[in-house]
């Protein structure tokens, strides 16, 4: 993403500007006290650098040459540029330096470690690798819920039921999943898209115009996925056991009920809300599957 991004994005002072297009690779950033104090052994350009209070103060220590040496060794990097917090500045030294190398400086009156926290969740969310999935997503119970399937199986008719049941909405046909670490998916509305949910028969439906905000998240976990299929007359649905059917999604397995449509019939969306109040359930230790095969075992077993 292009570091303009991050100046707009938080409104940070230019205190001297850098090339248009420089960009921004790595959601880590860099407290260059240690560089400012001259090392820089595994110093990582890619990264956006950091001057807090900390910083300010050890170059304050240096002489005037030293302050300028710290300062054009590390403006000499191929750094997307340096944000100072706590509304600091740097000498007019360091500032023409910067300017005259076309090097990104930036300032920002909030907290040092207030600001680090927004700007890594901010990067995080932009920087995450993505891709698009055709479904959609609900939250239930505080559950993000995917529901996939052929098209014209009932997935948009399934999510307004959920809906009218107090479901919350969060996208519909095309849903851009985020992996933003190795075990969590976060999904959300194409922008062009938001809010909008397409009904076979009624059309196109604006969610937050006809259920009220309440009934919309502009984006949600993703914690399990909901297939809906074809029926198989040849296919036996009944069963019990400890295993979850899974699917593996940008490298998380994600648990999956597989609820079988028959022509002409509406999906049962209460099979729906029990999956996603049994995996809340699991979530918190206690699999209900596992307790009644344990019964079963008691009891057939020797002396019972």
């Amino acid at each position: 993403m292009k570091l303009k991004q991050i100046i707009d994005a938080f409104k940070l002072k230019v205190l001297s500007e850098g090339p248009e297009d420089m960009e921004v690779v790595i959601a880590n950033v860099n407290r260059c006290g240690m560089n400012l104090g001259g090392f820089y052994g595994h110093f990582d350009e890619r990264r956006v650098q950091i001057i807090g209070k900390a910083e300010h103060a050890l170059l304050e220590t240096f002489s005037p040459d030293e302050y300028q040496r710290a300062m054009v060794t590390l403006l000499d990097k191929e750094i997307p540029g340096i944000i100072l917090t706590n509304d600091l500045t740097l000498s007019d030294e360091v500032i023409d330096y910067a300017r005259k190398s076309r090097k990104w400086i930036l300032s920002t009156e909030r907290e040092t470690s207030d600001y680090l926290i927004d700007q890594a969740l901010y990067l995080q969310n932009q920087l995450a690798p993505s891709i698009t999935i055709h479904g959609v997503l609900l939250d239930l119970f505080g559950i993000g819920v995917l529901i996939k399937g052929d098209s014209g199986i009932g997935k948009s008719v399934t999510a307004i039921e959920l809906i009218r049941r107090g479901h919350l909405f969060v996208a519909d046909d095309v849903v851009i999943v985020k992996k933003l670490s190795s075990h969590l998916l976060v999904g959300e509305p194409q922008q062009l898209t938001k809010n909008l949910i397409e009904c076979r028969g009624v059309g196109i439906v604006n969610v937050n115009s006809l259920f009220g905000k309440s009934a919309v998240r502009q984006s949600a976990t993703i914690d399990m996925i909901i297939g809906l299929h074809k029926w198989d007359d040849e296919k036996n649905y009944k069963g019990i056991g400890e295993v979850i059917e899974t699917e593996t999604l940008m490298g998380v397995e994600l648990p999956v009920i597989n609820i079988p449509v028959k022509p002409g019939q509406l999906v049962p969306t209460s099979i729906i809300e029990i999956g996603a109040l049994n995996l809340r359930q699991n979530q918190m230790g206690y699999n209900t599957a596992r307790e009644l095969l344990k019964s079963v075992r008691s009891m057939m077993s020797p002396g019972a």
